[in-house]
């Protein structure tokens, strides 16, 4: 019997060491490391220039004057888009609205000549210009009167209505 007394802790032993595993094997562990972004140092990556550097294109000169076309220019760092509501009969009052969209800076230093679908922009006095940027800032500018407005003149030589928009 004491036999028996001496193996019984052994077979104990054997029994809980192999429950321990079985529920120990339905566990999913997994351990990571993830180094210190802050204290790493930057590495360093030389590269040699694939292509050799080329001369900016010669500037575009400005479009034909037009007539009582509309030059505009956006000097402000907003999208903006310009409207312009003109009437094509004075008699019958028959409304037209056209729009264009400007990027900020577009056409900042000679402006551009707008036209419509159909062919060339030709303002008579009383088309109304409205400008409002498009970047959610609530900016506007005008309503511009064409022969009524300060801000809208026209050029002497090329008779083109010109618009410049500044912030």
């Amino acid at each position: 019997m004491s036999i028996h007394i001496k193996i019984l802790p052994f077979f104990l032993a054997i029994a809980i060491g192999i429950v321990g595993a079985v529920i120990l094997s339905q566990l999913q562990i997994s351990f990571w490391w993830e180094p210190n972004i802050v204290d790493a140092p930057t590495p360093l990556i030389e590269a040699e220039p694939t292509t050799t550097p080329t001369a900016l294109p010669p500037p575009i000169p400005p479009q034909e004057p037009q007539r009582d076309g509309l030059r505009v220019s956006n000097q402000t760092s907003y999208p903006l888009r310009i409207v312009l509501l003109n009437y094509s009969d004075r008699s019958s009052q028959e409304e037209h609205t056209t729009h264009w969209d400007f990027a900020p800076m577009e056409g900042n230093i000679q402006g551009l000549l707008l036209s419509l679908p159909e062919g060339n922009l030709r303002l008579k006095s009383g088309d109304i210009l409205m400008a409002f940027s498009l970047d959610g800032s609530k900016r506007y500018w005008g309503p511009y009167i064409i022969g009524e407005s300060q801000q809208l003149q026209q050029d002497s030589q090329t008779q083109e209505w010109q618009l410049t928009l500044r912030p």
